[in-house]
């Protein structure tokens, strides 16, 4: 039904629908489509770029395990107070630097909302910064052709990548 189109950061490059879609599916299992679609190609761009990023990392050496094995051989075996002792000193590192990164945590986001596109058809659902859903608005009266909803859809889910619409589209 839908099919839609990212760049490598996840940004929506375009959006399709099958010119019949409406005898396949309802409208109201539309935006569920265009969902879909999106969540399956943001799934394929961050592939994309993870097997890039990984092809292009120098490969560790393998350590050998007879090695590994030998020299925990020679290792003195920790008591069980030496080893709480030394796992509530790593506890109290960790959570010590927890505190001091959650600093720079950014303020959460306000509930729901939906960023629309600008003829009002579709609209992109962001919780937080994520979009979490699609929606399709199709009031009484003609039916728009599937370019006018594919291109709603594309405007919508790009501003809602922007960030930059307030509740329900406003800014």
């Amino acid at each position: 039904m839908a099919s839609v189109r990212v760049d490598e950061r996840g940004r929506v490059l375009d959006v399709r629908l099958e010119p019949r879609w409406a005898e396949r599916i309802g409208p109201g299992d539309l935006g569920a489509s265009i969902f879909e679609a999106y969540r399956a190609a943001e799934l394929q761009a961050a592939v994309a770029v993870y097997n890039t990023a990984t092809a292009a990392a120098p490969r560790e050496a393998q350590p050998d395990l007879r090695e590994l094995a030998r020299d925990a051989a020679d290792r003195p075996r920790m008591s069980l107070a030496e080893w709480f002792g030394a796992t509530e000193y790593q506890l109290a590192e960790t959570t010590a630097e927890l505190e001091r990164l959650e600093r720079f945590k950014p303020p959460a986001e306000p509930g729901e909302r939906t960023q629309l596109g600008p003829r009002g058809l579709v609209g992109a659902v962001l919780a937080g910064r994520q979009v979490s859903g699609v929606t399709v608005r199709l009031g009484r009266g003609p039916r728009p052709s599937a370019v006018d909803l594919a291109r709603d859809a594309q405007l919508a889910l790009q501003s809602a990548g922007r960030n930059e619409g307030g509740p329900d589209g406003r800014r």
